[in-house]
């Protein structure tokens, strides 16, 4: 018995030493999981007392929160004796507050040791300013957005349907760019083959030396291939019949032959004189003398007159040679815009055939029409192979002509004539009688060019003809490149006042469609973040002004036309006003010239218009481009007097029909800033339509690219520099850091022996490390 009593005492202290340890183990267990929710709550508060701390004037004009330091303070090292001050209140409260309250007990164990550091930080303008524009949006949705949605959403649906309209345009104003380059090949073709030089308005000047200059035969109007009086009137006396200069050339040679032989026969005769009577001899000696005064005479005047036709000759054939090498590159370049033309109007026609279901049936009939027109003009008449194979031909008669034996006078004279009787033949198998460009009656009275009254306007600059009158321009200007990234990059310097020639107005209208098709297309694909574009399009309307703001309080701010940067990125007020007033005239002329194109009445005057300035140079592809040139000049007429109405703060249709054209054809001629603004103030306003405020606000809506956020923080930058404080700098700025935290704590319940024995030889018995994110 007292055997199996002492086994049950064992087995007793044994089982209550167990489950002590259970228990211990337990309650450890928990108060490790209460040491871990401490530190994290220690952190926590670390970091919020940290982020409190954030720079108020941002907050108080901009809504935006970013803790800010100055260039040279050490930013980690802030952050950190910081957080540890907070830390060590959380560690180790003080007895008693200020008011002489006692401390609130803690629920959780407090870590024995700890150690912290700041992990990462993000600086205002890391990561492209993500965190900027996730802060905006932050704000505009606790707010809400008024009614931008809905009138942009309507621009915007609007420009969607004209898309498909416009990018087919664009394909046709790139076949015209291709007519045009042809147009300008084939000018210079003319005027180095025909010396008959035709500018763009249709001016007529002769040149002095080409390629027709040299003729075989007496110059007609027929033999040289002029159809006009007035040109041939003109270019007459240029010509050259190398044939007769030839023949005067082989006449020469034979007087000094002739003139030679009769010297030799001075010597006889001296013989002769010396045999006759003395009174006989004097008179013959006279006679010979004279003779011989005026053999020489007459030798050099025919050498001189030799010498001159021979240099004459020697440049008209090295000089013909040059304009045919210059002629045939020029065949070269003419025959490669022909086969780029077909490949682009094929690429139009096939455009067209794609799209015209989503287009206006009127607008699909004329560009059918504009097609067949352009697949006639590529065949024009003008045979380029049969020219080109006449150059090759003459260039190697010349080849062979030889000039080298004419201009070395030791040469015998006899050898020179049968170089000169040689070249003669060679050159009866010059040809000109393919060469042949079909002129049309030219006007006797020289009619006006819409298109050059337009680029005389336009050199003196776009933007002052549609500024309202006693406009005062703001002449704020960045002082500094607080945030570099916001300038704009790699993009065109594109001006109408820029414009000297029509090739390039066709290239830079080109270039500016294709600009806005793309933001047409962009639209559609980044539909998805639609939500958030429109919040971050409220926030720039609340928070930057505009040229036709009208603030209540006026605030000290470096730039005025703060949206226009925004979209421009310039430098100053002036230079992104003029950027944002002729991206909104190109916009406007695009849309205009949609509807001149269903507008046949137009399209006739400006026909007969191309006719009377350039149809007398019988160039197809030049007549078509200058019908063109002509249409765009309406419509950019007209987009100037829509333009000048939105700054007067007017709605203008989107599309307009032919009737609400304001600018009438004889305006075309007289076009001026009076004229300009004249129209506008007789600009009807529609309910729904488009303003200037509207386009800007569709142009902040369609760019969502980085350089849109670094300048709306470069403007707030400066802003705050102005107002507040002049060492602020958005470099210097935190938007969120990450802390990480490290703690350890004695063990407190593990006494069971083995426990003791593993965790005896720390200190510290238990660690946990965590790191938070800290953010606005």
């Amino acid at each position: 018995m007292i055997n199996n009593k002492g086994t049950a005492t064992i087995f007793l202290i044994a089982l209550f030493a167990v489950l002590a340890g259970a228990i211990g183990i337990l309650l450890e267990c928990a108060r490790y999981k209460g040491f871990q929710l401490y530190t994290k709550q220690l952190l926590d508060l670390a970091g919020n007392s940290i982020m409190a701390e954030y720079y108020r004037p941002l907050y108080d004009d901009y809504h935006i929160f970013y803790l800010a330091f100055s260039e040279k303070q050490d930013k980690e090292e802030y952050i950190l004796s910081k957080a540890k001050e907070s830390i060590d209140y959380g560690v180790k409260p003080i007895e008693k507050s200020l008011m002489g309250f006692k401390s609130p007990r803690r629920a959780f164990t407090a870590p024995d040791r700890y150690s912290i550091k700041v992990k990462e930080m993000e600086m205002a303008l890391d990561n492209q300013g993500k965190f900027f524009k996730k802060q905006a949006v932050s704000y505009m949705k606790y707010k809400g957005i008024g009614k931008e949605q809905g009138e942009v959403e309507a621009v915007i649906d609007e420009t969607e349907r004209l898309r498909t309209s416009k990018e087919v345009i664009e394909e046709k104003l790139k076949c015209e760019e291709c007519l045009s380059q042809k147009s300008e090949a084939l000018l210079k073709l003319m005027e180095l083959i025909d010396g008959v030089k035709i500018d763009e308005d249709g001016e007529v000047s002769v040149k002095k030396d080409f390629v027709k200059k040299m003729v075989i035969e007496k110059p007609t109007m027929h033999s040289v291939g002029i159809n006009q009086i007035e040109l041939w009137t003109k270019l007459q006396k240029k010509y050259v019949d190398v044939i007769q200069l030839q023949k005067e050339m082989k006449q020469c040679i034979q007087n000094l032959l002739r003139l030679r032989k009769e010297q030799e026969k001075f010597e006889d005769a001296t013989i002769e004189i010396e045999e006759t009577s003395k009174k006989e001899k004097e008179k013959k000696i006279k006679e010979r003398e004279s003779r011989i005064q005026q053999v020489s005479q007459d030798v050099k005047r025919e050498s001189l007159s030799y010498d001159n036709k021979r240099k004459l000759f020697e440049e008209l054939i090295q000089e013909t040679r040059d304009y045919i090498n210059k002629a045939l590159e020029v065949t070269e370049k003419v025959e490669r815009e022909e086969k780029g033309m077909r490949s682009q109007i094929r690429k139009y026609e096939q455009k067209l055939s794609s799209e015209m279901g989503n287009m206006e049936s009127s607008l699909v009939r004329e560009l059918k029409e504009d097609i067949h027109t352009m697949n006639g003009v590529t065949q024009d008449g003008f045979d380029l192979v049969e020219v080109k194979k006449v150059l090759q031909n003459n260039l190697s008669v010349l080849a062979n002509v030889n000039i080298s034996e004419l201009a070395d006078w030791k040469k015998p004279l006899e050898l020179q004539l049968k170089v000169v009787e040689n070249n003669c033949l060679l050159l009866k198998g010059y040809d000109m009688s393919k060469l042949t460009f079909m002129y049309r009656e030219f006007s006797e009275r020289k009619a006006d060019s819409p298109v050059k009254r337009m680029k005389e306007l336009l050199s003196q600059g776009l933007v002052p003809l549609v500024l309202p009158d006693n406009t005062e321009l703001s002449e704020g200007e960045l002082e500094m490149d607080l945030v570099p990234q916001s300038r704009v990059q790699d993009k065109s310097d594109f001006s109408f006042s820029k414009i000297r020639e029509k090739r390039e107005l066709l290239h830079e209208l080109v270039t500016c469609f294709q600009r806005h098709n793309q933001m047409g297309r962009t639209v559609k694909e980044g539909i998805q973040d639609a939500a958030d574009m429109f919040y971050m399009l409220s926030y720039e309307q609340e928070h930057f002004k505009c040229f036709l703001s009208k603030e209540e309080r006026k605030e000290k701010k470096v730039l005025q036309y703060e949206q226009e940067f925004l979209i421009s990125g310039r430098g100053t007020d002036k230079e992104n006003l003029y950027e944002i007033i002729e991206e909104l005239a190109v916009d406007r002329t695009f849309a205009n010239f949609i509807s001149i194109l269903t507008d046949q009445k137009k399209k006739a005057l400006a026909r007969e218009t191309a006719m009377a300035v350039v149809g007398g140079t019988g160039i197809a592809p030049l007549m078509h481009v200058t019908e063109t040139l002509i249409l765009l000049a309406w419509s950019l007429e007209e987009a100037l007097v829509d333009v000048a109405g939105m700054l007067k703060e007017k709605r203008v249709n989107l599309i307009k029909s032919g009737s609400e054209f304001l600018v009438e054809y004889k305006d075309l001629l007289c076009a001026s800033r009076d004229l300009i603004q004249e129209k506008a103030n007789k600009l009807s306003s529609v309910k729904q339509g488009l303003t200037y405020s509207l386009f800007l606000k569709m142009r902040l809506f369609l760019n969502q690219g980085t350089d849109k956020i670094y300048r709306c923080m470069e403007l707030i930058n400066q802003n705050i520099v102005l107002r507040y404080d002049k060492a602020f700098r958005f470099e210097n700025c935190i938007g969120q850091f990450w802390l990480s935290m490290k703690t350890d704590i004695s063990n407190k319940f593990l006494f069971l022996q083995f426990a003791n024995e593993v965790v005896k030889k720390n200190k510290f018995n238990w660690s946990y490390e965590t790191e938070m994110q800290q953010s606005y």
